[in-house]
């Protein structure tokens, strides 16, 4: 994106006349539907075709790590930081859906699919018998991640709009030297 604004000043300036959602709207999309297929197929999905495929912790696990990987590094070692980065546990304070989000689009998908018997089970009682029973079909691989990126897509598209941040814990409190005013 920054190559395209520095090689054509025309390009530039139009994007820069359109509002800022506008221009964010395509990789918002694009960063929901990539991080969805990094959960469902090479996370969960190898996880299925693992040895630990009995294992309904390892296909969220690996489903979860896959599309967060790279926000937790980020956060881990304050990447954003303008005063540069730092190791700290204070990083991951709060957890941001960047973080958590792709844990619970792991835990959606397993359950859509019904690839493991114990969340089948929890998925029928919590349901009260809706949903994983006899009567019903799961969905196949394709339907389930339309489903998970239409969620993802959803709620980054909320947080981008201000609309709801989808985080949790207590934000760290930076202070400037000399003074106690507060700048998060």
């Amino acid at each position: 994106m920054h190559l395209l604004l520095y090689i054509s000043p025309v390009l530039k300036e139009f994007l820069l006349s359109l509002p800022p959602i506008v221009v964010d709207l395509p990789p918002i999309i694009g960063d929901s539907l990539l991080r969805t297929l990094a959960v469902t197929s090479y996370g969960t999905d190898l996880a299925l075709q693992s040895p630990y495929r009995t294992s309904w912790f390892s296909q969220i696990a690996l489903g979860g790590l896959s599309g967060s990987a790279s926000p937790i590094a980020l956060a881990t070692l304050n990447l954003w930081s303008p005063s540069g980065w730092r190791f700290t546990s204070e990083n991951l304070s709060p957890v941001t859906w960047d973080i958590y989000g792709p844990f619970v689009l792991s835990t959606i998908y397993v359950t859509l699919r019904g690839t493991h018997p114990a969340i089948n089970n929890l998925s029928s009682f919590a349901s009260a018998g809706i949903w994983g029973t006899k009567g019903t079909r799961y969905l196949n691989t394709d339907e389930a991640r339309t489903v998970v990126s239409m969620i993802f897509a959803t709620v980054v598209t909320l947080r981008r709009l201000g609309i709801y941040s989808f985080a949790f814990g207590k934000p760290v409190q930076v202070r400037t030297v000399g003074n106690d005013k507060k700048l998060r």
